[in-house]
């Protein structure tokens, strides 16, 4: 042990397995040359603001997989440009700031060309006595509790931990942030994030920033972001973000991006699996796709679960014309939730059975509930589609808009979903039933995209169809009545009563039918039912 500052201009032990340490009990450490280990490594830097510098390479020599570099210091831990950590056999690595003063003080920061490779063993980064559950935590200039900047955490198939907080009552203090082409991957290992922003301006408490990302090929990848400030709970930002792959078949991960604050969820970033992705605003705040896409194809349980808080109201804007998923799952309970969704293809409102809180268990979810259907003004749900939306459960929602283009076709004939009004405008058929009386009416939704981006759904006019207002980030668009294009037969079941409040255009046949034969309908005047040629039919 030393009483000061301490400088490794390099050490190397070489065989049967021993060990380097190094405490400094009142001082800094700097490593500026190149140290190798042949068994674990420790560093220690201890007292009030005493740091832990790397500058060279480290390299884990050992033949038995297991050993363990471990960085702990009562300040901060940094990795200047092009400092790597690498090994020969699976090498755990643990950065630990914030060590043992309890101050509350102690960043972690990798810099650009920064490579910490573990080679199946764990990486974790943290701070104070538990860094699997404690986070490193802003300080001084460096604000983040952890900065990934044009660095990568590569564990193949180990686990990746990252727990961060930032400084108080600065801006831009994030809790994590993986910025400027940043990695952090596993093959098959887990990636767990937990990141709070600290209590500030623009403080998200996950960044992911500039053509940076989250890889696994198979592991879990579990987020968890709180903004204390102002900013977002987990954000992406400035463009070509990743999160599982690159395309769905690039990675099978179940991905959970949690947002525990009251901000919720902004991204830019393909997301990516044929796995499943959830995104869980569990305390309420928005869910808004500002480009990017959405990609949940290839597999059993390749889907997209959104989720919302029954007390604090969610609005999802997830309308990029690139998404594609093969199952829709959707729990927005409030009283003022509203989901707006825009598929390239077709999907299935289905279930899925995946962890929706960041080491939890399954939890299970079914269909789609966007409030109530009595919530017709306040709870309404969009679809923009362009191949066949089916269901294999249900929907609950106050106002039902149906959207799409060449290719689309809405199934929805499961005898218990519930809604209040209905519109649509398709270039396919829409067969509709519900388990209680609703109508044929006007709905209205606010999109990020514009719907009439190519490929686009039919033009309507102000009396029937869709029209839309707006600019970019905040698009209206108002469906009045049915209207469909390109062999878009209509069917609407009902067992109680289908009031017809906006005109039915129709390019195919239009059929009201009542399976529990219970139903009737009422017209209000005037209003036009017509079709191209086809037949009209009433069955109640």
């Amino acid at each position: 042990g030393l009483d000061g500052r301490a400088n490794l201009s390099g050490i190397t032990t070489s065989a049967n397995n021993n060990d380097i340490t190094l405490v400094s009990r009142a001082g800094s450490i700097t490593v500026t040359g190149p140290t190798s280990a042949n068994g674990d490594a420790l560093l220690q830097a201890l007292g009030t603001g005493s740091d832990i510098t790397i500058s060279n390479s480290i390299t884990g020599t050992s033949a038995t997989a297991g050993k363990t570099v471990t960085l702990q210091a009562d300040r901060n831990i940094v990795f200047n440009s092009s400092a790597d950590i690498s090994t020969t056999n699976a090498l755990n690595v643990v950065l630990n700031s914030d060590f043992s003063d309890g101050n509350g003080a102690g960043a972690i920061q990798l810099n650009s060309g920064t490579v910490i490779a573990s080679n199946g063993g764990s990486i974790t980064l943290g701070g104070g006595a538990a860094p699997t559950t404690t986070p490193a935590i802003g300080q001084g200039a460096l604000v983040e509790g952890i900065l990934i900047n044009g660095a990568q955490l590569q564990s193949g198939t180990g686990n990746i931990i990252l727990n961060g907080t930032g400084l108080a009552s600065t801006a831009g203090a994030y809790g994590i942030r993986i910025a400027n082409s940043g990695v952090v991957q596993s093959s098959s290992g887990s990636i767990t994030m937990t990141g709070i922003g600290g209590a500030g301006a623009s403080n998200d408490g996950v960044l992911l920033n500039a053509n940076s990302s989250i890889l696994s090929a198979s592991g879990a990848i579990q987020v968890k972001g709180t903004r204390t400030g102002s900013g977002v709970d987990i954000d992406t930002t400035g463009g070509g973000n990743i999160i599982g792959g690159a395309t769905s078949s690039a990675s099978s991960s179940d991905i959970l991006l949690e947002a525990v604050g009251t901000s919720g969820i902004s991204t830019d970033a393909t997301i990516a699996t044929s796995g499943s992705t959830t995104l869980n605003a569990s305390a309420g705040g928005a869910i808004t796709q500002t480009s990017g896409s959405i990609l949940a194809t290839g597999g059993a349980n390749s889907a997209l679960r959104l989720l919302g808080n029954a007390v604090t109201s969610t609005v999802a804007n997830l309308t990029s014309p690139t998404n594609d998923i093969n199952v829709l799952v959707v729990n927005l309970p409030g009283a003022t939730s509203k989901l707006s969704y825009r598929d390239a293809n077709g999907f299935d409102i289905g279930s899925l059975n995946k962890p929706i809180t960041q080491g939890g268990g399954n939890v299970n979810h079914d269909g789609i509930i966007v409030g109530t259907a009595a919530g017709a003004a306040n709870n309404t749900l969009t679809l923009n589609a362009f191949g066949a939306v089916t269901q294999s459960q249900t929907i609950t929602a106050g106002a039902l808009q149906l959207l799409g283009g060449a290719g689309v076709s809405y199934t929805l004939t499961n005898a218990l979903n519930d809604i209040t009004t209905l519109a649509a405008s398709t270039a396919g058929p829409i067969s509709y039933r519900d388990a209680n009386s609703y109508a044929v009416g006007t709905v209205a939704s606010t999109n990020q995209f514009s719907v009439f981006v190519a490929p686009t759904i039919p033009t309507g006019t102000s009396t029937n169809g869709t029209t839309e207002t707006g600019s970019a980030g905040s698009f209206t668009a108002t469906t009045v009545g049915i209207h469909t294009t390109a062999g878009g037969a209509v069917q609407l079941d009902v067992p109680g009563t289908l009031t017809i409040n906006n005109d039915i255009n129709t390019d195919g046949a239009f059929a009201q039918i009542s399976t529990a034969r219970t139903g009737t309908v009422s017209i209000t005047s005037p209003r036009s039912i017509s079709t191209t040629g086809d037949a009209v039919s009433f069955a109640s």
